[in-house]
């Protein structure tokens, strides 16, 4: 079977990035497979999974992919929310409970970068300590103590600003 690493010149994800357990898993194997230059065009809630391990708010997620290498060219949330179900042609009202979510639309291209610097964790270290639940605040940018570990409830809120 044919590896595809550094194989293609853009990926597109609708309805994707939220339903991932592990966000760090997903945005690894679009960083593998794009070519140096190549675009990530995203449309789509974040609105995450039940299993997510990692739950990151929008400004979160763009500063992940800036860490991983990708140079954000569009990033923008919809002012409006967008109906999950289509409304009836003929008028009748057949569901009253609304659903709408507020589409994440960005484009992002990866750039040239050095993996593995001197003291800095790579994707794959990130995702194992997810899966082992030995990630802290310290990894992540500090939200707390050294030794505070995240546990599979944790909104990341704040904790990869600088």
């Amino acid at each position: 079977r044919r590896r595809r690493q550094r194989y293609y010149d853009g990926v597109v994800t609708s309805f994707f990035v939220d339903t991932a357990s592990n966000i760090y898993e997903y945005i690894t194997v679009v960083k593998s497979v794009l070519k140096i230059g190549g675009l990530w065009i995203n449309v789509g809630p974040l609105q995450w999974h039940q299993n997510s391990l990692v739950r990151l708010t929008t400004d979160e997620l763009q500063a992940v992919l800036l860490d991983f290498g990708f140079e954000i060219l569009s990033w923008s949330v919809d002012e409006e929310g967008v109906n999950y179900r289509d409304e009836e042609d003929d008028g009748r009202v057949r569901y009253t409970r609304v659903e709408t979510y507020k589409p994440l639309r960005f484009v992002a291209v990866l750039t040239p970068y050095d993996e593995g610097g001197e003291g800095e964790l790579n994707a794959m270290d990130l995702i194992l300590m997810v899966r082992k639940g030995t990630l802290t605040n310290s990894h992540v940018g500090g939200m707390g103590g050294e030794d505070d570990h995240f546990d599979t409830d944790t909104n990341f809120d704040g904790a990869l600003e600088n």
